[in-house]
């Protein structure tokens, strides 16, 4: 009896701890917005648009905006970017947030950190600066996700956010200058 007891604890404490991982577990999704900002424009392939690009260093700042939606059942909260595996080259990528809904501009000042309801949308601002970025000569550098820290039950996470259209960065089509002279001060 005590024996029967125990592995029914057992199997119901397994059964928890499995939905509770499935409940805590992200389900974020392209949001229904995307806007390549400053430097970016339209790599279209003939019949669509197939990438955001930005050749050179044609701004100081360069900004991309998208909307995230909250699949899941439980609130997710966006709370940044990961920065920890970023390449030398990216390294200063920043990421802002805005209620949704998608496709208004809200009038709510950018914030680090949103929670996202059940079904809800927020916007991502992203920028990188570009001031101090190394050359790229005869090269491209691609960024097809952005690692997201999100919390969700009181977890936190980096949840790698596949995006609908990549972030391509190529040579400049002229010669570029390079860093200015106050990088790193």
């Amino acid at each position: 009896m005590r024996r029967r007891v125990v592995v029914a604890l057992v199997v119901a404490l397994a059964a928890g701890a499995a939905g509770f991982a499935w409940l805590a577990r992200p389900r974020l999704a392209e949001g229904s917005m995307l806007s390549p900002g400053a430097g970016f424009t339209w790599a279209n392939d003939g019949v669509e648009d197939t990438r955001m690009l930005l050749r050179g260093r044609p701004v100081p700042v360069a900004s991309a905006r998208f909307t995230v939606r909250n699949e899941g059942r439980v609130p997710v909260t966006l709370t940044g970017l990961d920065t920890s595996g970023q390449l030398p080259w990216t390294a200063g990528q920043r990421v802002t947030f805005q209620p949704g809904p998608a496709g208004v501009a809200p009038e709510t000042p950018p914030v680090d950190r949103i929670e996202v309801a059940p079904g809800g949308e927020a916007i991502v601002n992203w920028s990188l600066d570009l001031a101090c970025r190394p050359v790229l000569t005869n090269a491209h550098l691609d960024i097809t996700t952005l690692p997201l820290r999100v919390r969700t039950l009181g977890l936190s996470r980096t949840y790698e956010f596949p995006l609908r259209y990549p972030m391509t960065f190529a040579a400049a089509p002229v010669a570029d200058p390079g860093p200015t002279a106050d990088c790193g001060r």
